[in-house]
């Protein structure tokens, strides 16, 4: 998604894309986060060793307005 994308660039996050591209991929992704999901993408964050899970588009915009702290800066 564009306007997730460019959230993300415009706190200074850096973006990796992981696409998904087949019913085994979003198994795979399913599994990882432990839950099943509707929409794409879905946003995890690194910080250090640490990996969070923040979900899509609508608990980005949540988690930045909440608790995003760039480590870079």
């Amino acid at each position: 998604c564009v306007e997730t994308k460019t959230l993300l660039k415009q706190r200074g996050v850096d973006i990796q894309e992981k696409p998904v591209s087949s019913a085994d991929d979003i198994g795979e992704m399913m599994e990882h986060i432990g839950m099943a999901v509707r929409t794409m993408p879905q946003v995890f964050i690194n910080c250090g060793d640490k990996e969070t899970y923040i979900g899509s588009l609508t608990e980005v915009k949540t988690f930045f307005s909440t608790q995003w702290q760039n480590p870079n800066q």
